[in-house]
């Protein structure tokens, strides 16, 4: 969340500390809570593939809403959303630009996560996590009993599926292979 805007929702719950530095203890459980609705945003920022089409520039909200066959007002409110939180930069025109948060989800960039994030928020894992209550409760793993398979074998009959999650992997060991060789010194001894 953005300073003006974290700024404005804590100025809406009572502080009852004396240090300002301290975020309250009720808005830290907001934050937990509401990062749900930002996942499932970001989400479908990712599934419509809005940051490959913003590379190109800034567009209008009318623009994106014709590319991705969405209603407009909706899709305003879900940028708005995400430009609150830093997603994406409305410029003063109104038009909607990428920001270094939203280009992680280009396609085809090297580190892009916008595979792993279709694959974790989306029809798979996104459900299984949803029944974590069950794999507390019995030990077993919430993604076999949420698809009456293993991820494998989920994979297995969903071709589709399996392609989006070996991209993820894909995306996530070029992020990952990228900041090991920024921090690691690799010259020999």
């Amino acid at each position: 969340m953005t300073a003006p805007a974290q700024e404005s929702i804590t100025n809406t719950i009572p502080v009852t500390n004396t240090d300002t530095n301290e975020v309250p203890a009720a808005f830290q459980m907001l934050q937990f809570v509401m990062g749900f609705w930002m996942s499932r945003a970001v989400h479908v920022l990712a599934k419509l593939g809005i940051p490959d089409l913003l590379q190109s520039g800034p567009k209008s909200v009318e623009e994106l809403a014709q590319a991705t066959e969405t209603h407009a007002p909706s899709l305003y409110r879900l940028l708005r959303a995400l430009a609150s939180n830093g997603l994406v930069k409305v410029e003063s025109d109104g038009r909607f630009a990428l920001t270094p948060l939203s280009e992680t989800l280009v396609t085809g960039v090297p580190g892009s996560l916008r595979w792993f994030i279709i694959s974790e928020l989306g029809q798979e894992h996104y459900p299984a996590w949803g029944n974590l209550m069950h794999s507390v409760k019995t030990g077993e793993i919430a993604f076999d009993n949420q698809f009456g398979a293993d991820v494998w074998k989920y994979f297995a009959q969903n071709p589709e599926d399996a392609a989006i999650f070996n991209n993820s992997m894909s995306g996530m060991t070029a992020a990952t292979n990228e900041a090991i060789i920024a921090r690691y010194d690799f010259s020999p001894s």
